[in-house]
């Protein structure tokens, strides 16, 4: 995964674009002796809502800091927000002022009253979910990017989730059913549903806020005071320790052939669901049991000391400031060191 950082500026491109239609002229060149030339034409561009421009920064947003540091392992990042005019953040480096980020650009630099400097930037699901202040362990990326590629999601889902915790799932669920499908979020905890929604309400400026409903109490005494009519699924998620305890009052709201993922710690709690299920011969088939695992790679550039001769350097500057010779450039390419331990069954 790769970061873009150049401004790109039409006139540099040389490219073209009116108010309604974008045109890219595409050649393409065959093996036999004459050249093709097509035009392709793109749709029309949709009308972005100001509030959802991200190229400046407003009040109310949340804020990732980079360190300007070169680095060759990492770099340091930290979020802040909502951006407030007035309020200040002590950071690693010093107090940055929200007013000096407010007006400013992507990636425009920005420095602590101790000249610390980082970049700043609009932080992705990922890196949100991740580092917001939170009252219990989220679902991770890599299981809920997952959970919503099991659910078989689409525009005009409607998906109920039930064990909001942090907002995590419920934001990745929200993404993947916008801007037509709507999802209802259940959760026993009054105060993990609260601090939920103002997450849910901090990201992005609360672009999916109008796509989630919250409910707070036990699942299935709040889907049992509401209108079966009104409380049909496409799919649902569940985050609880014990989930077979709710499937009574949940399968008769889950269309036919649809899914039910279940987020369970432990092997023992995925043994008690299927045993639950077969027991009370409940009308769900499971298809499979899954342990997702992330593998993140360090790849970098190095020097290769036999081929810089006699020559006294530093590899750390030399690699910091891109000044590696090309007989002598190399790159490590091996797993991180960064742990990736276990963190539930599917």
């Amino acid at each position: 995964m790769c970061r873009a950082f150049s401004k790109i500026t039409s006139q540099k491109n040389g490219l073209h674009a009116s108010a309604n239609v974008l045109k890219c002229d595409i050649t393409l060149k065959k093996t036999s002796s004459k050249n093709v030339a097509s035009v392709a034409t793109l749709p029309p561009l949709p009308q972005i809502p100001q509030k959802y421009c991200r190229s400046r920064f407003e009040e109310g947003d949340m804020v990732l800091l980079r360190d300007t540091q070169k680095r060759i392992k990492s770099s340091r990042v930290f979020l802040i927000g909502p951006l407030k005019i007035g309020n200040k953040k002590e950071i690693p480096g010093g107090i940055l002022d929200h007013s000096n980020i407010i007006g400013k650009s992507v990636r425009d630099i920005v420095k602590t009253n101790k000249d610390k400097s980082y970049t700043i930037h609009f932080p992705t699901l990922d890196e949100y979910v991740v580092m917001i202040p939170r009252l219990m362990t989220p679902i991770y990326p890599k299981d809920a990017s997952t959970i919503v590629a099991l659910l078989d999601l689409h525009p005009y889902s409607r998906i109920m989730e039930a064990g909001t915790g942090n907002g995590s799932l419920t934001l990745y669920l929200a993404r993947s059913l916008y801007p037509t499908g709507h999802l209802h979020s259940i959760d026993i905890n009054r105060d993990a549903s609260i601090k939920a929604r103002g997450n849910v309400a901090r990201f992005s400026r609360g672009i999916y806020s109008d796509y989630v409903s919250f409910s707070i109490g036990q699942c299935s005494k709040v889907l049992n005071s509401m209108d079966i009519t009104l409380s049909i699924y496409d799919g649902v998620a569940l985050d609880m320790p014990e989930p077979w305890n709710e499937l009574p009052s949940i399968i008769p709201r889950l269309k036919i052939d649809r899914y039910i993922v279940c987020y369970l710690p432990n092997m023992t709690q995925v043994l008690e669901l299927i045993k639950q299920i077969k027991y009370h011969k409940i009308a769900l088939a499971t298809e499979q049991v899954l342990e997702i695992q992330w593998r993140p790679w360090n790849v970098r550039a190095t020097v290769i000391r036999d081929k810089m001769g006699d020559e006294n350097f530093s590899v750390k500057q030399l690699t910091l400031n891109d000044e590696i010779p090309d007989q002598a450039l190399g790159h490590i390419c091996r797993p991180s060191h960064e742990p990736t331990g276990h963190t539930a069954f599917l």
